[in-house]
């Protein structure tokens, strides 16, 4: 109840501070014609108006020290969404990982990487369907090198703890994310994603999903060809035999 009442004052919170525009003004068939012209006759300089809603405060008065409220607001939000995602989001993904009997790596690659995406999805239909620009496409693959090098960065040196590492899922999650990657550069050549595009996309993550099924045996199978030409080094044993003095002694 703590987590509910917090996300429920950040709501009213960020309700006081943008409003949303009370009229509205029903378009006229020549308005109709011109949007309809912009966005068909040239599909190259297409652009609409973000759908934002007004804010509370003029510019002046953000300049003058209103915009501290919205820096309020949005580190009150990150608390909260910290803390529920402490309380109720890892316990969650907990059970479910035991009942489910899911090895640590699989689990954190599948749930909780999509629980911890799940902000990125909502940047980019924010980014798609009410900004109407880019910004989600740069969160996401941004979003990535962040979590590659600044977390598993910070997790390594603020670690307490020793933790047993192996090199197979980065190479497993690098493989499929520069598979991903390089497609989609390629379906960004001409600045559109087509739905079928899009399909071919969704398709590499189920694809992604699927081979955790089949995690372990892949595993087994790299590492098998990959050690069966090892070589271990055994230690001396000459220390252990008695020498030519003591024997005579």
């Amino acid at each position: 109840m703590k987590c509910v009442r917090l996300l429920a004052a950040g709501c009213l919170l960020f309700c006081a501070l943008s409003r949303p525009s009370l009229q509205y003004e029903r378009p006229s068939y020549d308005d109709i014609d011109t949007e309809h012209e912009n966005l068909t006759g040239s599909r190259g300089n297409a652009s609409k108006d973000p759908l934002f809603p007004d804010d509370l405060f003029t510019m002046e008065q953000r300049r003058q020290g209103a915009v501290v409220l919205h820096l309020i607001g949005v580190v009150y939000m990150f608390v909260a969404l910290a803390i529920v995602c402490d309380e109720f989001f890892v316990p969650s993904l907990d059970v479910i990982i035991e009942k489910l009997d899911i090895q640590d790596d699989v689990a954190g690659a599948t749930f909780m990487a999509a629980g911890g995406s799940a902000p990125e999805l909502f940047t980019s239909v924010i980014g798609v369907f009410v900004s109407f620009d880019d910004v989600g496409i740069g969160t996401i693959v941004g979003s990535a090198v962040f979590n590659i090098l600044f977390v598993i960065g910070m997790c390594a040196i603020f670690s307490k703890t020793v933790l047993t590492l192996t090199w197979w899922p980065l190479f497993r999650d690098c493989t499929f994310y520069s598979a991903s990657l390089i497609t989609l550069i390629i379906f960004f050549r001409d600045n559109y994603i087509y739905w079928y595009e899009a399909l071919v996309l969704f398709g590499f993550y189920l694809a992604y999903v699927s081979f955790m099924k089949w995690n372990q045996p892949v595993e087994r199978f790299v590492k098998k060809h990959l050690y069966k030409n090892r070589v271990t080094r055994v230690r001396s044993t000459d220390q252990l035999m008695p020498s030519v003095s003591s024997n005579s002694a």
